[in-house]
């Protein structure tokens, strides 16, 4: 009978043991972000969690290069985690390392790829990883635990933590003419107008030296098989100014960027018009100056500005409120703005093709007018439109 007890709780131990072992499941997989960033600028990398179930525990080790940035705190904190402790602190040479802890008496569950935090950062310059470490002190410091205490499975380590990079991103300086807005008078491109309705006073429709807004957009050479539209843009910088000297600075490229890419610009008022190849972004600093000659533009398709001095996006292809902005100076950009100079339009409109000169030109605007009727006219007499890789050949 006593040995009979003694075997039956030693199954019993067992049992437990056993039972114990099983609930000790796998770590959450925790990933870092990368990001590209300004010299200067902030790094803001959220940290986000997939099965993260039955966590009542935290501890993170994460290491990064002190000489290329700062850290300095975490944000946007989940609110399932209140109280949530960090610190940074040095470890040798420029490595730091960020400590984070958090432990709550309820387990917590969360969805796939909810952020857990974002660690924010002030970027100085250069590339650095940043690594989560849980291999020293034996891994205390970075684990995951559930409610009854246990560390969860974490390993290998590159299964459960994917470590983030900051790189610098790189700045692609352009300069760009607007047919309608550039001043053979002054060199330069006089400004947007905008005009107050009660007492049709013009102003500056964009502030300091801004022309107006235009959209930028990197796509490698794909060679014969363009897909259809859109276009998979590898980049796209909206809402860009461009400045009355045409200077246009773009400093959100990312960094990975290393290729060879097409430049594409949009303005409201103009024609597409691409790069005549695609251009290396092998550096940091690209440049690429669509002005001094026609061949900077893909088939030669820009506008002799100043008797050929310099070259500039075609003006006329409008949106309207029969057909959007199509790439082509036709009849329905033509209509649209015959009707709107007949009614005296007057305002920031896709129609005013020019913008306001200081120094003489067509003197202040705002207005759509004989001189935009002009432009318009011109450019769909000798069939303008855009000449691009994927449309090589003009309607």
């Amino acid at each position: 009978m006593k040995n009979g007890n003694t075997r039956s709780w030693a199954l019993v131990l067992i049992l437990v043991f056993t039972l114990g072992m099983g609930w000790c499941g796998n770590a959450p997989v925790t990933t870092i972000a990368t990001m590209s960033v300004c010299p200067g600028g902030k790094a803001i990398l959220p940290v986000t969690v997939t099965g993260f179930t039955g966590i009542s525990a935290i501890s993170l080790r994460i290491e990064y290069n002190a000489s290329v940035m700062t850290f300095d705190s975490l944000s946007r904190v989940n609110t399932a985690f209140s109280g949530i402790m960090w610190y940074d602190q040095p470890v040798s040479g420029n490595t730091h390392k960020i400590l984070i802890s958090w432990t709550n008496l309820t387990a917590q569950t969360l969805a796939d790829d909810v952020p857990l935090f974002d660690l924010s950062f002030s970027y100085i310059s250069g590339t650095t990883a940043i690594s989560f470490n849980n291999t020293s002190n034996g891994g205390s410091e970075c684990e995951y635990a559930d409610l009854m205490g246990d560390p969860l499975i974490d390993d290998p380590t590159s299964t459960f933590y994917h470590n983030g990079q900051v790189i610098q991103s790189k700045t692609l300086n352009l300069r760009v003419f607007l047919e309608g807005y550039y001043d053979a008078a002054t060199g330069s491109m006089n400004k947007a107008q905008d005009v107050i309705p009660y007492d049709l006073t013009q102003f500056d429709k964009w502030p300091l030296n801004h022309v107006d807004t235009i959209s930028v957009f990197l796509i490698s050479d794909l060679g014969p098989l363009w897909p259809p539209d859109p276009l998979p843009y590898e980049y796209k910088g909206y809402g860009k100014f461009i400045n009355t000297d045409g200077a246009i600075s773009l400093n959100d490229i990312p960094g990975s960027f290393s290729g060879s890419y097409y430049i594409i610009v949009k303005h409201r008022q103009s024609v597409e018009t691409w790069s005549a190849s695609p251009v290396s972004f092998a550096g940091n600093t690209i440049n690429y100056d669509f002005t001094t000659a026609a061949s900077k533009a893909f088939g030669n398709n820009q506008k002799a500005l100043n008797g050929g001095s310099v070259y500039g996006l075609y003006s006329g292809d409008i949106p309207n409120a029969f057909v959007p902005q199509d790439g082509y100076v036709d009849a329905f950009d033509n209509n649209d703005i015959f009707n709107f100079d007949i009614n005296s339009a007057f305002g920031y409109l896709p129609e005013d093709l020019t913008g306001f000169s200081p120094a003489g030109g067509t003197g202040p605007d705002g207005f759509v007018d004989i001189f935009d009727m002009a432009i318009v006219y011109n450019n769909m007499q000798n069939s303008v439109g855009m000449y691009t890789p994927p449309h090589p050949t003009k309607k």
